[in-house]
């Protein structure tokens, strides 16, 4: 029996730096950056003031009104990201095997926003006035409750709780129910929406978060002068197909998977992180030479970013080229890594690196922009010392 293999044929976002593939590219290869004060509530009280917000966002597009009474803005966000990615790859579920068809998605904060209008309904007006659908709509199972709803999809299935890694663990087991046999097709990504007071109270207390107030210095992986991980929301979904069924059906092959790896280490120590970089190296076949870009975690907390660092010099040196998408996003949490693997996949089909690539802490202007790139690895780290690699090459 021949190996089976997993491809990336459709891509779904939305996302502070953008609604949609294009949108979103747009904004990073010219740096425009979606961090900004939040509007959406009163911060007076609150610590966190800046944020990856999302404005544009028109979810009537996405979400019927029956649809929308009864789930949270996080759900909101999974179900826009994966309508756009099912006619990215030009699928019809109702047509597939809904037995085969999986879904995976990470999701670290559950439905805040209906929470806290539940509990204002409570306090204010009684429990006959809260919304009878916030018991199960809060719930961050939900997002992967309502694709599966609304798409018919049956197959085996999971959500992924697990801080920074959520999205990554949903990506890491999403690929393996493929090349294991028990899924043909899986829509695997991520989604948040934290963006409220109790929610950013709540993500605050991890000590990790940056309190600036100055949108331009805010979110600064990779710089010893960076005051914390800026907040972001959103929501980034990726169909993922066996190899041979997507080539009978003729789809666009973004990439293939050919690597990956998950270990688990002291957090602050660098060895873990390197271990998992070589092994995800060792199941895609290719050396640390081969590789054109990382993109990392990288998420503007010190210490993990110095860690980090230290493990990608010792296996690629110091002349290895790094893009860093919470740079201009904040952290999306259970949508982060589904949207770095977006952003490399975007890099590999534009033969374009963005503006935001850094190398060795220092932000180079003078680097050839457009060239072929075949090889991407991207990494997760949580603050608990989880670590996940994945390798993704053009096969176009």
């Amino acid at each position: 029996m021949n190996k089976r293999r997993v491809v990336i044929t459709g891509v779904g976002t939305v996302n502070p730096c953008g609604i949609g593939k294009k949108e979103f590219w747009n904004s990073i290869d010219q740096n425009i950056s979606g961090i900004e004060k939040i509007t959406r509530f009163d911060t007076t009280n609150t610590p966190i003031k800046i944020a990856g917000q999302i404005n544009d966002l028109d979810i009537s597009k996405y979400v019927v009104k029956r649809t929308m009474v009864k789930t949270d803005t996080f759900t909101h966000y999974a179900l826009a990201a994966t309508k756009m990615a099912l006619a990215d790859a030009a699928i019809d579920i109702s047509q597939e095997n809904s037995n085969r068809c999986g879904v995976f998605i990470g999701n670290n904060s559950g439905g805040w926003e209906i929470c806290e209008r539940g509990f204002k309904e409570l306090y204010n007006d009684g429990p006959e006035y809260v919304n009878p659908w916030q018991a199960t709509a809060w719930f961050p199972t939900a997002a992967q409750g309502y694709i599966s709803i609304e798409h018919g999809i049956k197959g085996f299935s999971k959500t992924f709780i697990a801080d920074r890694v959520s999205g990554a663990s949903a990506l890491y087991f999403g690929l393996q129910s493929i090349i294991n046999g028990k899924n043909d097709l899986a829509l695997i990504g991520g989604t948040e929406a934290p963006l409220s007071p109790f929610g950013t109270i709540c993500y605050h207390e991890s000590g990790e978060l940056s309190i600036s107030t100055d949108i331009t210095r805010a979110s600064l992986p990779f710089d010893e002068n960076s005051t914390g991980i800026v907040l972001g929301e959103g929501s980034t979904i990726l169909v993922l197909e066996e190899y041979e069924k997507a080539l009978q059906r003729k789809a666009t092959i973004y990439g293939e998977l050919t690597g990956w790896a998950m270990t688990v280490g002291n957090a602050k120590d660098s060895s873990s992180l390197e271990k998992c970089m070589n092994k995800a190296l060792v199941k895609s076949g290719k050396t640390s030479k081969e590789i054109g870009l990382i993109v990392p975690e990288g998420n503007g907390n010190v210490v993990s970013d110095k860690r980090e660092l230290t493990a990608i010099k010792k296996i690629f040196g110091d002349q290895i080229e790094i893009i860093t998408p919470k740079k201009l996003t904040g952290h999306l949490y259970g949508a982060s890594t589904p949207t770095d693997i977006l952003t490399a996949l975007l890099v590999m089909q534009e033969e374009k690196i963005p503006n935001s690539i850094y190398k060795n802490l220092e932000y180079k202007e003078d680097f050839p922009r457009q060239r072929e790139i075949n090889s991407i690895l991207v990494n997760a780290s949580s603050r608990k010392g989880v670590n996940l690699s994945f390798v993704l090459e053009n096969i176009n």
